[in-house]
């Protein structure tokens, strides 16, 4: 195995103001490798900088996400099948979705019982899209899955799990645009909102859980406005705090996380002006109030899949760089101050990762304050 880790140029542009230019997001979800990144130095409150890279292989999975379990292990999703490992990449157990439709594992997370509830896209026979749902225990033994489904089709995109063995969903529809949706251990619907406010376009990108509320953020289109949304609720869906952000183009959240200074992180891409997708940073205090926002990014051809935060409010950003028409796109790593500047930027992918072509980081998850799983 070869290990590359080079340093490259400086990724920050500009800081957004008022408004941000913002579109999809192409996912390159076309690496076949598990990157773990060792940090050989602990700091007092997070991770250090010295950084060695080594990879495993495991040819029969494109890894798309990986949470850390209650247990200190990791589980991992290529959109279809789930493993399992330590933290040396052992793999503990699989388990593969055997369904007679086509499906997609959109997101999971781990319950308070250590169980695992991923929620998926289906589409059936009729062409409709539907929400199913799958629990697995902590050893991936098959628990008990379900499909909700209106006469329409139905998007959910982010799960987080509540306090009391229950879990929360956030997507869009034909029937609803902004939605979050309570169910208990079971998979049986506690309660649903639309939280559209009057608007019919948009939908809810993200949400998570904190202290007895959550925390929601998505895109509601107003006219020809798009606005990115900040909401918290209280576990009933109630909601308590909110704030909206006008932007000028179409755009797609990928994280959305809290800091441990009290504030929140949102992070996705939005369309630049030559027409490519450029990833950007919006950090908030409690209360919402944007702190600061940053785009990053050379000529457009950066994207951010994922963030990490450590106890110095310092983010570690996982996601993908263009380097040039041999290497193409490598997996990129970057590490921000508390301001979004960024203090240093690594890449690798291509030859390095013992393949050619388009190498992208997806997920991140820490290891324990002594490293970094991507």
């Amino acid at each position: 195995m070869r290990r590359h880790i080079q340093k490259t140029r400086t990724t920050v542009r500009t800081s957004l103001r008022n408004r941000l230019v913002l579109g999809l997001a192409g996912g390159l979800f076309l690496s076949t490798l598990l990157i773990i990144v060792i940090i050989n130095n602990k700091t007092e409150n997070g991770f250090a900088d010295t950084a060695k890279t080594y990879t495993l292989n495991y040819p029969d999975v494109t890894f798309k996400r990986v949470i850390r379990t209650s247990d200190n292990h990791f589980v991992l999703t290529d959109g279809k099948k789930f493993i399992k490992t330590d933290s040396a990449g052992t793999v503990l157990w699989k388990k593969h979705l055997e369904t007679n439709f086509s499906l997609l594992i959109q997101s999971f997370c781990e319950l308070s019982d250590e169980g695992l509830v991923a929620v998926c896209q289906i589409i059936g026979a009729d062409n409709v899209a539907r929400i199913y749902l799958v629990k697995l225990d902590k050893d991936g033994n098959y628990m008990w899955s379900k499909v909700l489904s209106k006469e329409s089709s139905e998007f959910a995109y982010c799960i987080t799990a509540g306090p009391d063995n229950d879990f929360y969903l956030c997507g869009t529809g034909c029937s609803t645009s902004n939605f979050i949706l309570k169910l208990n251990g079971a998979g049986e619907q506690v309660w649903a909102k639309d939280l559209k406010a009057g608007i019919t376009l948009g939908s809810a990108q993200r949400i998570a859980y904190k202290d007895n509320y959550l925390l929601i953020s998505g895109r509601i289109q107003n006219g020809s406005t798009d606005e990115l949304y900040l909401l918290k609720t209280d576990l009933n869906g109630n909601p308590v705090l909110s704030r909206r952000m006008t932007m000028q183009k179409s755009f797609n959240i990928k994280v959305l996380t809290f800091s441990p200074d009290g504030g929140y992180i949102v992070s996705g891409n939005y369309l630049g002006a030559s027409g490519s997708d450029n990833p950007f940073i919006l950090k908030t205090d409690q209360n919402m109030n944007a702190i600061w926002m940053h785009a990053y990014g050379v000529d457009g051809i950066e994207n951010i899949n994922d963030i990490a935060v450590n106890g110095n409010s310092e983010l570690y950003v996982v996601g993908n760089v263009f380097i040039d028409n041999i290497q193409n796109i490598n997996t990129l790593l970057f590490k921000t101050d508390q301001s979004g500047n960024v203090l240093w930027q690594l890449h690798a992918g291509s030859e390095q990762l013992n393949g050619a072509g388009d190498d992208d980081g997806l997920s991140i998850a820490p290891l324990n304050h002594s490293g970094l799983l991507i």
